[in-house]
């Protein structure tokens, strides 16, 4: 590939080069010139690494280098000159190149290729010195470039000589395909691509938004087709036109637009619905299409790694119970989400699966009306089963990381063995015995409160649908978490954590040293050893023994398999089978009814005599549960509770567990707290435990509100654990607050 300049060398254009990424390392670049060329090069990067064997890549010198080869050229200005190369006859003053886009290749609707596409948008406005009424408007350019390969006729294979020579074909020529230019009577601001570059958006100055066609530029998604939908805006979806505009940039899902107004000021906008209602179940073709739309966008967002914040605060204006439900079956339908975890014995699988984690943040954020604002049923459990994976994931990584450490490379630590790697656990391991106990006190006292057409005594008698209605009607969600197996599988998971967490704290206050370097370190700081004595005191004497949850979650377990097996027809054995019990484990999930085979368990769980909740009774004392105090889960979200919350002035620490004073304008970073007592460090056990570590800042998750301090540390165990944290347990992404404030 040889380098080519043209004779008559011009300046670039002050806008942006498009290029594209082509097999074989080439890439393929559009430029525009002061003189009005347009032309296209393909180039390619020479690294001039050195053939060494046995060698590492990144010891080898590099010694870059471009080569590049002249395409096709001709000029970006209409109704030019015969020849497109001297454009000396063309008035440059009234030319405006604003946009120029280079589109990769594509199919459109019907299969066909497309090639890739240069657009130049020009831009006329008046001039002010004019005497005419001049309108303003933009014309959008397009060539498609071209690249076949000649063929020569099969005659010339014949004056050959040798019989059994072959031709080498030549290579492709190149050139560009002018296509019909678009004129529009407004100012083109942006322009952007959408579907796999099929449609193309532009964005006008007077904050209007087209899209239309790639291969014919019409508009498109005004039909109103809702018989195939993939996006909001095919089925009325808009922005607001209110104030012109000078810039606009489109979110990355498509939903959303950002604008920069002529006073300077950024403004967001999302799409919305203005013609009305969008309807109330799937059977109306609006609302089906309405769910189909947001499933497709929010699925192509999770599969780009895009944020779809935008989708969510759309679907915001819509949701209802009953539209978060079809919202989430459709999406988990779509990302072939799999939430049966009733037969899984081991919960690496479960930890793992992100796509729980996608659909319990969607789940919790479609709930959630703001802090200190009660949430839905179905929000409140996705909220609760999410700190609970976030706490699964921080011990498992604690317990089985092992970090470089010391001048030798090879020498590895635990962070077990950092004691304020430990101390930061000590919250997570409070809150899980804290919720542990409120299950079995919320599931005691449900018999008692049930109205009389809800039987919990036979499986004849009980009526699922009254019983779900009932728990929907007081936020009820501790019966779903045992009952659904992904939360069960969370709660056993971190169970036999804190079992294996109890015996390390045990091990380490006892010794001063320990023959097992792998679980506790040989030599132990007082520092330490005071750590884990937070850490033995928490599970030395909680409300509920861990081995008694635990020997419940395992019958109850049992009792589901065994009512799946017998279930006619039987629900294990067969691929069938367990797609048709994932369906009813996504169904319960997502906050709805109980499958028929529950009927069962749901008996043998509340009987009176020798039921699995009599057994667990037998392990408590009532007055230690009746006097609980869970204030640190904040589940209970009656009003004069929320109000006491809110007058208190402390907010959760979403990573540590534990209670920080509320920050106040002006205070200054000095380690003193809003209270007016001076940061300190520690967990007691309760509650009221609060914990402020000296000028450290907050992050404020933006779709979950939740809050954790910013540590800042030196210790490599902890700075690992913390970076854990990038996102916020909902994976949401985190705002930085200013000292002094509680919100961005």
């Amino acid at each position: 590939m040889q380098q080519s300049v043209p004779t008559k060398v011009c300046r670039l254009l002050p806008c942006s080069i498009p290029l594209l990424t082509y097999p074989g390392g080439t890439l393929l670049i559009a430029f525009a010139t002061t003189s009005m060329q347009l032309r296209t090069v393909r180039a390619l990067i020479d690294w001039g690494q050195p053939k060494v064997e046995k060698a590492p890549p990144q010891a080898l010198p590099l010694n870059p280098t471009i080569r590049s080869k002249h395409l096709a050229g001709t000029s970006w200005v209409p109704d030019g000159p015969n020849d497109p190369m001297n454009v000396s006859r063309s008035d440059s003053s009234m030319v405006q190149l604003s946009h120029l886009e280079l589109l990769p290749p594509t199919a459109d609707n019907n299969g066909s290729p497309v090639p890739a596409t240069i657009v130049a948008i020009r831009s006329s406005l008046p001039s002010l010195t004019s005497h005419y009424n001049q309108d303003v408007h933009s014309t959008i350019d397009r060539w498609e470039i071209q690249e076949p390969s000649p063929r020569a006729h099969p005659s010339f294979e014949q004056l050959s000589s040798r019989r059994n020579s072959t031709g080498v074909a030549p290579p492709p020529v190149a050139y560009m395909k002018k296509l019909e230019s678009i004129t529009v009577n407004k100012i083109a601001v942006a322009m952007e691509t959408m579907n796999t570059g099929r449609v193309i958006v532009v964005a006008y100055s007077d904050s209007s938004v087209e899209y239309r066609d790639r291969r014919n530029m019409l508009e498109t998604f005004n039909d109103n087709n809702l018989d195939r939908v993939w996006h909001l805006s095919q089925i009325g979806f808009s922005y607001t036109e209110d104030e012109p505009c000078l810039q606009v940039a489109l979110s990355p899902s498509y939903c959303s637009v950002v604008q920069l107004r002529n006073d300077g000021k950024v403004k967001w906008k999302q799409l919305d619905y203005h013609l009305g209602d969008i309807g109330k179940s799937m059977d109306e073709p609006l609302y089906s299409a309405v769910i189909t739309a947001l499933s497709l966008s929010c699925a192509t967002s999770v599969m780009r790694n895009v944020n779809y914040d935008d989708i969510l605060a759309t679907a915001s204006k819509h949701v209802n119970p009953q539209f978060s439900y079809d919202w989430l079956t459709e999406l988990s339908r779509i990302l072939k989400v799999n939430l049966d975890y009733s037969e899984e014995t081991h919960h690496d699988v479960l930890v793992r699966n992100t796509s729980i984690q996608l659909c319990l943040s969607i789940q919790q954020s479609l709930g959630f009306k703001g802090q200190f604002k009660q949430r839905t049923f179905s929000s409140k459990f996705a909220w609760i089963v999410l700190q609970l994976r976030n706490i699964v994931v921080l011990v498992s990584m604690a317990a089985n990381l092992h970090i470089s450490s010391g001048p030798n490379a090879t020498e590895k630590s635990s962070p077990l063995e950092d004691p304020e790697v430990i101390r930061s656990l000590a919250g997570s391991v409070n809150w899980v015995l804290n919720l542990m106990a409120w299950i079995i006190d919320t599931l005691t006292n449900l018999p008692a409160t049930l109205p009389p057409n809800v039987d919990l005594s036979s499986t004849a008698n009980l009526s699922l649908p009254d019983l779900l209605a009932y728990l929907h009607s007081t936020n009820t969600i501790a019966l779903h978490l045992i009952l659904s197996s992904a939360s069960r599988g969370f709660l056993t998971a971190i169970l036999r954590r804190l079992a294996h967490l109890d015996y390390i704290a045990r091990k380490a206050i006892s010794h001063t040293s320990t023959p097992n370097p792998q679980n506790t370190p040989s030599a132990l700081s007082p520092a330490l050893k005071a750590a884990y004595v937070e850490i033995a005191s928490l599970t030395a004497s909680p409300i509920l023994d861990i081995k008694t949850i635990e020997t419940l979650l395992s019958s109850l377990s049992s009792s589901i398999k065994n009512a799946y097996a017998l279930h006619n027809p039987a629900l294990s054995g067969s691929p069938q089978a367990e797609k048709a019990r994932n369906a009813l484990e996504i169904k319960m999930h997502f906050g709805s009814s109980f499958p028929d085979a529950f009927k069962s368990v749901i008996v043998e769980l509340f009987r009176e005599d020798g039921g699995l909740l009599s057994a667990v009774k037998a392990d408590i004392k009532p007055a230690d549960l009746f006097f609980a105090d869970f204030e640190i889960l904040e589940v209970d979200e009656e009003g004069v509770m929320l109000e006491r919350r809110k007058e208190k002035g402390m907010t959760m620490d979403c990573f540590r567990k534990a209670w920080l004073p509320n920050p106040v304008k002006g205070q200054v970073e000095n380690g003193t707290s809003a209270a007016g007592g001076t940061a300190g460090t520690g967990t007691d056990g309760n509650a009221s435990a609060v914990v402020s570590r000296q000028g450290a800042r907050w992050r404020r998750c933006a779709r979950c509100a939740a809050v954790m301090e910013d540590v800042l540390t030196q210790r490599q165990a902890l700075q690992w654990l913390v970076m854990q944290q990038r996102r916020c347990f909902c994976s949401g992404f985190w705002d930085m607050l200013s000292p002094g404030e509680l919100v961005a």
